[in-house]
């Protein structure tokens, strides 16, 4: 609602966004997460769906859907993206000091 925001235009120009977040009430986990902004003629939406990783433990990403619609011009323009994320690795390292 006000300035900075947290995603600028090409030329410095503050883009508003809105989203949503599924969170689990029981234990707070984030689920899943949207967010929507435009610019000009340019809309973009991005929903990122998330899930527990048995080997680390822990929730990750999993999948991820972007949505570009450009509707200046003589053609209107859509671009959608769908992208899934999977064997995740820990990486460790140790360091002595001495």
């Amino acid at each position: 609602k006000d300035r900075p925001t947290l995603i600028s235009g090409m030329f410095g120009e503050p883009v508003y966004t809105n989203g949503e977040l599924d969170i689990d009430a029981a234990t707070g986990r984030v689920q899943r997460t949207r967010i929507a902004m435009a610019l000009g003629p340019v809309r973009a939406e991005m929903t990122t769906s998330y899930a527990l990783d048995q080997k680390l433990g822990m929730w990750v990403p999993v999948s991820m859907h972007e949505r570009y619609e450009q509707s200046a011009g003589p053609a209107p323009e859509v671009i959608t993206v769908e992208s899934t994320y999977t064997n995740y690795q820990r990486f460790d390292a140790t360091v002595i000091i001495k």
